[in-house]
């Protein structure tokens, strides 16, 4: 059974362009690839510099928050994922789940697309934590990258997890609902 009746012409039609046109729960989706390094390789993720410590970034099975993988290193190396240009209004998300297991600071990197970049610092637990690094995008600008920094001070095992990543953007309207929503009420 349905959960509603339509009777008549006119209001099949305005029922339907009213349902097709009808705000719906607006989900963000994450635009990052292999936010969670669950294909066992970094990439499209890459180290973009390297300011000295003992391991380059990669993907590791030895400590994860969820799945398979993670990404690890042990240094101030910056690794970053590239990606169309988001207008931060239309960001609704930006997190990361981070593990130092040192507590040693490490910071968020963010680019813009008009060549600015600035990264955000935070102190870790020695747990994986949930860093919400919305309310850091600077507005009016558009997202073009993100990365996270590693940590490097000259001690034995500054090393860095990082999983889970979410960048999620408001979805485009269904443009197909709303053409089939105007051909049925040009129909009248």
């Amino acid at each position: 059974m349905g959960a509603w009746c339509l009777r008549g012409k006119g209001g099949r039609s305005a029922a339907l362009a009213a349902v097709l046109l009808a705000p719906g729960l607006a989900l963000g989706a994450n635009i990052l690839v292999n936010p969670g390094y669950e294909t066992g390789s970094l990439t499209p993720w890459f180290q973009l510099l390297d300011y000295g410590g003992a391991t380059n970034w990669t993907t590791t099975s030895a400590d994860v928050h969820t799945g398979a993988f993670s990404a690890t290193n042990q240094g101030n190396k910056l690794m970053v994922q590239y990606f169309a240009p988001v207008p931060t209004s239309l960001i609704t998300v930006a997190s990361v789940w981070v593990k130092n297991p040192n507590a040693l600071f490490n910071a968020i990197y963010l680019e813009y697309s008009d060549a600015t970049s600035g990264s955000g610092l935070f102190s870790t637990t020695g747990q994986w934590q949930y860093v919400d690094f919305t309310a850091w995008l600077t507005p009016g600008k558009s997202l073009v990258a993100v990365g996270m920094w590693g940590y490097s001070s000259g001690g034995t095992d500054e090393r860095t997890y990082v999983d889970d990543w979410r960048v999620e953007v408001i979805p485009e309207p269904a443009s197909l609902l709303l053409l089939a929503a105007a051909a049925l009420l040009r129909r009248r």
